[in-house]
């Protein structure tokens, strides 16, 4: 901890690493206040202020404050029971994530690691190897196809009807398309390598177009916008 601070590396703002060492690394005030040579008291306002308003003062970039609302978030995510989520190689441990410069920070990796989530980085400029991409594209198609922008329907009350129906929507076929094993390594050799389409048949067969149900497994009701979806797909 003292390293983290004295090193030219360290972040220059001594409130954010006070507060990741006292929330996630258990440190005592007594004992922060020995590393930061600050008294108890500075400590304890420092601690105080942030739980009370859930900011601080720093200094330099905004994105500071980012880092720890996006390890509360992580950590909100994971230990939540309807997530599922299990030490590695238990359920949902490994998580795939994108080259943002907060995801590759070296307290981030640390804290996902420390609760048993394995963290794997998607290669720079590749959108194609990434299954949240092709996730946003269906939940778009499904917009397009099934809101009427000249009706009078609220379009918030829609819009979290289709994301929660996307809840369950398996990805199994889009993550092993995209070179994602369930092994748990990455073959970018993989299908996608001869893939000549450009969304791929996540329900692993042919599409017919005659068929009231499209691709998704969505069925469009008659004479109205709304729609239902086929849960067994």
């Amino acid at each position: 901890m003292e390293d983290a601070v004295t090193k030219q590396h360290a972040h220059p703002n001594t409130v954010l690493h006070c507060l990741y060492g006292f929330y996630n690394l258990g440190y005592s005030r007594k004992e922060l206040a020995r590393i930061y040579n600050k008294s108890d008291t500075t400590i304890g306002n420092w601690i105080r202020v942030y739980e009370a308003s859930g900011t601080f003062e720093r200094a330099g970039k905004s994105s500071t404050f980012d880092r720890i609302e996006f390890v509360k978030s992580c950590r909100d995510f994971a230990y939540a029971k309807r997530n599922n989520v299990r030490l590695y190689p238990g359920s949902n441990s490994v998580w795939i994530l994108d080259g943002a410069s907060i995801h590759h920070h070296p307290e981030i990796v640390h804290f996902l690691r420390s609760i048993g989530v394995v963290p794997i980085f998607l290669p720079a400029y590749c959108p194609f190897f990434n299954p949240i991409e092709y996730l946003f594209g269906y939940v778009k198609r499904s917009f397009q196809r099934h809101y009427n922008e000249c009706s009078e329907r609220d379009l918030l009350p829609f819009a979290v009807q289709t994301f929660q129906r996307f809840e369950e929507f398996s990805m199994a076929r889009v993550f092993d398309h995209c070179g994602w094993k369930v092994q748990g390594y990455f073959d970018p050799n993989g299908p996608i390598s001869t893939e000549t389409r450009q969304v791929p048949d996540i329900l692993g067969r042919e599409l017919r177009l005659d068929n009231d149900e499209d691709e998704l497994g969505f069925r469009e009701q008659e004479g109205c916008n709304d729609y239902e979806y086929d849960s067994e797909n």
